[in-house]
């Protein structure tokens, strides 16, 4: 031991005798026993509520941002579909105008008897024939699309019998 040790030694035993009273023991195992009890301030509150109001804030945004991103990209592919699906029909009706022309007989109608068509083809040469025996204007041709004479020299053509 050194000098300075023996000192403190000296001074710690010229202190008084300091005596427990007959329940110090019972209040410091009353203690150690005791379940602990924590004290929250309000400081404490304030930030555990402020952390969890900014956890909200952001995670939420977040999951409908993801949400409205996967419905999106739904909706595209739906899209993309039709979109597939429209070329293809448009395709599809170009070829059959390209390959099947036009029919020049259309059905009107039938009774009892009979089928009535009119015939396309014939309705057109009977148009260019009056355009060129009128050669005037095209104007006098459609002024005179109601008049009865006309309506008299397009009759339809009556067609008897299978299938058309």
């Amino acid at each position: 031991m050194t000098d300075r040790d023996q000192q403190l030694d000296k001074l710690l035993r010229s202190l008084p005798r300091a005596h427990a009273d007959a329940y110090f023991t019972t209040r410091v195992l009353g203690l150690v026993n005791a379940p602990q009890r924590r004290s929250v301030s309000f400081s404490k509150l304030v930030w555990a509520g402020g952390t969890i109001v900014a956890v909200i804030a952001i995670v939420v945004p977040l999951a409908y941002n993801v949400q409205t991103e996967s419905r999106r990209d739904a909706l595209q592919q739906e899209l993309a579909s039709i979109q597939r699906e429209h070329q293809a029909i448009a395709r599809q009706v170009t070829a059959l105008g390209s390959t099947a022309p036009r029919p020049p007989v259309y059905y009107v109608g039938s009774d009892a008897r009979t089928d009535y068509v009119v015939d396309l083809l014939k309705l057109q040469s009977e148009k260019a024939r009056a355009v060129r025996a009128n050669p005037g204007s095209k104007e006098k041709f459609q002024q005179t699309q109601g008049h009865p004479e006309w309506s008299q020299r397009f009759r339809p053509v009556v067609y008897q019998g299978g299938p058309i």
